[in-house]
């Protein structure tokens, strides 16, 4: 199995120390993994020096690359968007926050009621 993780965040905090987790716990289940993030973000480089596989994050390459793996894991919203646009057909949406996640159609977000009901 091929997955797909995507991950914008800025800063290294708890969500993006669970992927760096997940990924070397998948690798030592023999699950390759393939990372999009932000370059030069904690979370790319911290990859990096494990030597994971670690590209930069963009739509462009969103969309090539989840056409190669089976699923595609976004680890965040902004990340969740570029995989919604990508069209990956097998998609797991991480969101990891304390208070309640509301429908984005209720806030009036442009195409905020396609994305609840699209993942």
């Amino acid at each position: 199995m091929r997955i797909l993780h995507l991950d914008a965040g800025r800063e290294m905090r708890g969500g993006q120390w669970q992927a760096l987790r997940l990924m070397e716990g998948l690798a030592a289940a023999g699950v390759e993994s393939t990372l999009l993030a932000r370059h030069g973000a904690p979370l790319f480089e911290a990859a990096r020096e494990r030597g994971w596989r670690v590209e930069p994050l963009s739509l462009v390459r969103a969309m090539l690359l989840a056409r190669r793996h089976d699923l595609v894991h976004a680890h965040d919203a902004r990340s969740h968007t570029f995989a919604a646009i990508a069209g990956s057909g097998r998609l797991v949406v991480a969101r990891r926050v304390a208070f309640p996640v509301r429908s984005l159609g209720s806030t009036g977000a442009p195409g905020g009621t396609w994305r609840c009901r699209s993942s």
